[in-house]
């Protein structure tokens, strides 16, 4: 429920029109998506990410 309402916040936030002008001016544009939808969408970078890192013998330092 904390997430649902966190969400709900968050969303009526950024596209209130004065968050909207504000992230306009600086060059950016507020999306977004279930947090379901979002926890699906990074572990799915992180994992072709991690492809590529291998791939590439990338270490950290």
């Amino acid at each position: 429920e904390i997430v649902a309402q966190l969400y709900g916040e968050i969303e009526r936030i950024l596209r209130s029109p004065k968050i909207m002008e504000r992230l306009a001016h600086i060059g950016l544009e507020p999306v977004g998506d279930r947090p379901d939808a979002t926890v699906a969408y990074i572990n799915s970078e992180i994992a072709k990410w991690a492809k590529v890192v291998k791939a590439a013998n990338i270490k950290a330092d």
